[in-house]
């Protein structure tokens, strides 16, 4: 895929949040996309043009809508009101990223493409947060992908995962 020489020199330049709170790996030739709280890697897409995409995301302590990692996994795996057929949250499994205790959450989940259209198609989607404390906040690295795909681009949350180096 070719970048623009605007998207280029975006996605080279380390955005402020992700240089001053985590260091990881870009998974290989994946894309990577700066963001104010961190940075997402966009993937292969899937045939309705949906990409696979990594978000690392640093959540500092006090966020407007989630206090502190045990809210932040307690929203994810909250019954909902309204039960949406094929929709799944899976158990929390522990795991350890970067030598701390962590937790993980997968979901089966859907999107709708094109958006805000007349002719939608449902595309299911693989969704697993894995959420890992620091001395102040978290850090939410989300892995989200069609689920016709996810399974074997999953490396690349694997590969960020074993090299994230948190710096708070």
């Amino acid at each position: 895929m070719k970048l623009p020489a605007l998207v280029l020199a975006a996605a080279l330049a380390a955005p402020a949040v992700a240089a001053t709170t985590f260091d990881c790996p870009v998974p290989k030739g994946w894309s990577v996309v700066p963001e104010d709280d961190g940075t997402t890697f966009l993937g292969p897409r899937d045939e309705h043009k949906v990409a696979a995409q990594v978000n690392v995301r640093y959540v500092p302590p006090g966020h407007v809508s989630y206090a502190d990692a045990d809210a932040y996994v307690a929203r994810l795996t909250r019954k909902s009101d309204l039960e949406v057929p094929g929709w799944k949250t899976y158990p929390v499994e522990k795991t350890t990223v970067a030598g701390r205790a962590a937790r993980s959450v997968r979901l089966d989940t859907s999107e709708f493409v094109p958006p805000r259209s007349r002719f939608t198609k449902e595309v299911p989607m693989w969704e697993e947060h894995v959420v890992v404390p620091a001395s102040k906040g978290f850090y939410v690295i989300v892995y989200y992908a069609p689920r016709s795909i996810a399974a074997k681009n999953r490396a690349a949350l694997k590969r960020v995962l074993a090299g994230f180096k948190p710096k708070l």
